[in-house]
């Protein structure tokens, strides 16, 4: 539960001090989104929320060591576009940075989502080492040179499940 308050103690200096701000419109949604970037010892927070302030999804990553920590949306926004917003605008800002390749650790739960964007797990990349138990099977990679571009990945992946449906 400290871990959770700390997170949310973070988020809140991010989004009250008067960083600067960029809106979007979701589609999906039908409401404006503000998304918030601040810097605090070389991790980098982006928050999105409601014109109420209400949060609503945010992501921790870090350019220096070219790895996302944190992904996070509320409960009664997911599924709507939130977090592949705040994954997409982390792995853009990332490369932007340098990053040529981006690792970060899921939940087994969450591997799919993070597909959907061209990103493979460890386990996929180095089989072998994931019969032999060295390879974490949870931990994902994003290889730009590799992977191309998260968002065009996720818009040709959408269309050939919409295609497999009919």
């Amino acid at each position: 539960m400290q871990f959770y308050t700390y997170r949310l103690f973070i988020y809140s200096a991010i989004i009250f001090c008067g960083t600067a701000m960029q809106t979007f419109a979701v589609d999906q949604i039908n409401e404006q989104l503000v998304f918030t970037k601040k810097t605090y010892a070389n991790v980098e927070y982006l928050v999105a929320y409601d014109e109420n302030k209400q949060y609503l999804g945010g992501i921790e990553y870090s350019s220096s060591c070219c790895r996302i920590h944190y992904l996070w949306v509320a409960w009664p926004m997911r599924g709507k576009g939130i977090g592949s917003l705040l994954f997409i605008q982390a792995l853009n800002n990332l490369k932007e940075d340098g990053c040529k390749c981006v690792q970060w650790e899921s939940r087994s739960t969450a591997i799919e989502f993070y597909k959907k964007f061209g990103a493979v797990s460890n386990a996929e990349e180095y089989p072998l080492f994931s019969q032999w138990g060295i390879v974490d099977p949870n931990m994902m990679k994003f290889d730009f040179r590799r992977h191309g571009d998260p968002a065009e990945n996720l818009k040709r992946n959408s269309i050939q499940k919409n295609n497999e449906r009919v």
